[in-house]
């Protein structure tokens, strides 16, 4: 999983610098998605964590989930529950904490506009 994390990061600072993206959205929590979020980071891109401060009791994508949830500007959670988890978790520098217990109940996006790209 290491070296899988490693060439999954290299590709994923190709694909950011070509993509020239304003944010990326990231749902999930396991290696790949952890480079995605490490190299947008890196790069300066915001970042928004989708279903933040869930647990998968056991496994190696808690941590990795929960340090992507680090590495966010804008979180948006399943339920209230894991809203209050992942403000437990944020430790936000110079900025205030965005968190929502609702990605399609949120306004905070409304003005953004959105170019999307699917990574499998």
């Amino acid at each position: 999983t290491a070296s899988l994390t490693y060439i999954s990061m290299g590709k994923s600072i190709d694909i950011l610098k070509e993509i020239k993206c304003d944010l990326i959205f990231i749902l999930g929590d396991r290696y790949e998605t952890f480079a995605m979020a490490s190299a947008a980071y890196l790069l300066g891109i915001p970042i928004a964590h989708l279903h933040g401060g869930e647990s998968s009791y056991g496994s190696l994508d808690d941590k990795l989930r929960h340090a992507i949830t680090q590495l966010s500007t804008w979180h948006f959670t399943s339920s209230e529950k894991y809203k209050k988890k992942v403000i437990l978790l944020s430790s936000p520098v110079g900025d205030q904490l965005a968190v929502h217990d609702s990605f399609y109940n949120s306004d905070v996006l409304r003005h953004v506009t959105l170019s999307f790209f699917l990574l499998l």
